[in-house]
């Protein structure tokens, strides 16, 4: 296969654009259950169902782009509370130590109904159609006014969460509540109130990415359920001490490397090579925990004292 230099700056401009969508969510994710230790992969069906709210009440009420976004967004914030406070929360008070193994399958449960239920609400594509999409150059590079606009609001939305989370008193609680939920409770800070707090930025966040999609194209019921896979990826890579940036960071790589992986193999093999690589790098780190020297070291072999017949010692 020949190198095209064009071609490959094309697609790192995709991959820019893509990754900067797969930060949103990995940050999202990683938000939830780094913090309230909700593995919550309904994130999929709320992201799906902003993007549908947007896109029929940008359609029915006539809205224009930036107030269908900030209601659907509402709407996804509320029902993502109402998860946490309604099912999470009192599953996990009652299962206990296997709270998070009870939440993952109520939330995939949930997940799951909730894309039928919406591919029933919604059996016809419907999309947002009030905004104009025109092309934009960087370069030999060519994408959308919207992919710009896209990828701008996406590093603006991370560096004001990360922000939050760094210097406000709000982020000093969510971190506090993140390290020890118990121990918080002394310093007066309510971790139900922190974690429904939570879901909101983190649906939050996720939402304004299914609203640009939802206005790129027509969504479905299963949309961001490849895209959850990897910012799930993405959240646990980095570690639950990792930083915003951090996690922001590795969603936008997961997109530079399923981007440019396009240059070398075909289409539809490109999260093969993204979670190949992820794999490999997984391995290499967690290899670089083991102390390999004692592993190989020669330890003698213990070997059991002979015993002699009665009689005959000394």
């Amino acid at each position: 296969m020949t190198f095209n230099p064009s071609e490959a700056y094309q697609l790192f401009i995709n991959g820019i654009v893509n990754g900067s969508g797969y930060a949103m969510l990995a940050v999202g994710f990683g938000l939830i259950v780094h913090v309230t230790g909700r593995f919550h992969i309904a994130y999929a069906m709320i992201y799906a169902s902003t993007a549908f709210v947007a896109a029929q009440t940008a359609l029915s009420w006539h809205l224009d782009f930036a107030s269908a976004l900030v209601l659907a967004v509402l709407v996804g914030c509320v029902l993502a509370a109402a998860l946490e406070a309604f099912i999470y929360a009192p599953l996990g008070k009652r299962a206990g130590p296997k709270g998070l193994f009870i939440v993952f399958i109520a939330s995939l449960g949930i997940n799951t109904a909730g894309q039928s239920i919406l591919g029933l609400i919604w059996p016809n594509a419907i999309s947002i159609t009030n905004f104009n999409i025109t092309k934009f150059t960087l370069g030999s590079a060519v994408t959308t006014n919207l992919g710009a606009l896209s990828t701008v609001v996406a590093w603006a939305v991370l560096l004001i969460v990360w922000a939050v989370i760094r210097w406000t008193k709000l982020g000093r609680m969510i971190r506090a509540v993140r390290v020890n939920p118990e121990l918080s409770l002394d310093k007066g800070i309510n971790p139900r109130m922190i974690y429904l707090i939570v879901f909101a930025i983190a649906t939050a966040i996720g939402g304004i990415n299914a609203v640009f999609v939802a206005t790129q194209s027509a969504p479905s019921s299963d949309l961001g359920q490849t895209t959850i896979l990897y910012a799930v990826t993405a959240a646990f890579v980095a570690g639950p001490s990792a930083s915003i940036l951090t996690i922001a960071g590795l969603g936008l790589l997961i997109g530079l490397i399923e981007s440019l992986s396009g240059v070398f193999v075909t289409q539809g093999w490109e999260s093969v090579v993204v979670f190949a690589i992820l794999l490999i790098y997984v391995v290499a780190r967690a290899g670089t925990t083991v102390h390999w020297s004692l592993l190989f070291r020669h330890v003698p072999l213990l070997t059991r004292p002979v015993s002699r017949p009665l009689g005959e010692e000394g």
